[in-house]
């Protein structure tokens, strides 16, 4: 396994495919993750594995939007103390910078970075 994911990341994805009209149990057999594998908080799955798993999903529901469907099923908690320190960050900016630096734990292919921009900021009536 060149580089992995923590499973739980994956929380909630059989019961999603299941209900936009797929098997999920058969997804994750498809591709050899094991059924409790998602249950668990240190289980780990390799990043082409959950790669692919996502893009079969997607392309077979005809879902393209797959991940986001995922995403809003979730609750933050998946990310472990992660999410504590998300949570309590004063800016949304500052928690964009937690992300940066911490993610890594869930995975080291998933990056999050913050990039200035030249545009004005909007303007404001009062």
């Amino acid at each position: 396994m060149s580089s992995a994911v923590r499973a739980a990341l994956f929380r909630g994805l059989p019961q999603l495919v299941d209900r936009l009209g797929g098997d999920g149990a058969a997804l994750l057999a498809r591709h050899g993750v094991p059924a409790g594998a998602l249950d668990g908080d240190e289980a780990l799955l390799g990043s082409r594995t959950v790669g692919m798993m996502l893009e079969t999903a997607a392309t077979e529901l005809a879902r393209p939007d797959l991940g986001l469907r995922l995403a809003e099923v979730q609750e933050i908690d998946i990310l472990g103390p992660l999410a504590i320190a998300l949570e309590t960050s004063a800016t949304f900016g500052d928690a964009l910078d937690c992300a940066s630096r911490f993610l890594f734990a869930h995975s080291p292919v998933v990056r999050v970075a913050r990039t200035p921009t030249r545009r004005a900021p909007p303007a404001c009536w009062v």
